[in-house]
């Protein structure tokens, strides 16, 4: 004889409204007995409105607030990337304009001192 399962309370996401619902050891153990192997991925709303047809209620705002604010933060650094490499290209700007006068003073002391 085969010790029984305990099985505990969880609590899921539901992938339709992303609402949390709870998944009782009593459904669990329902599940087993049909032969249902994964979890629900519905709550019982969006189950019943999937079997009647009806297309439950998306829950977008919920659903893509983390994205958003991903999104934010990832937008949020590409422009400060922008404003240093900005900053970085107008010193380097810099830097060759002197490199070009130092080699124009350079190239001018040496004519006037180059005796031919």
């Amino acid at each position: 004889m085969q010790p029984a399962i305990q099985y505990r309370d969880e609590t899921i996401l539901c992938c339709e409204c992303t609402k949390p619902f709870n998944f009782s050891s009593a459904e669990q153990s329902e599940f087993v007995a049909r032969g249902y192997a994964n979890k629900p991925k519905r709550c019982r709303s969006c189950r019943d409105a999937k079997k009647n047809g009806r297309k439950p209620q998306k829950n977008y705002a919920a659903r893509h607030l983390a994205n958003r604010d991903l999104l934010i933060e990832v937008c949020k650094a590409v422009n400060e990337l922008q404003v240093l490499v900005a900053h970085r290209l107008d010193r380097i700007e810099e830097q060759i304009e002197n490199l070009a006068r130092n080699q124009d003073y350079g190239e001018k002391e040496g004519q006037e001192t180059d005796p031919s």
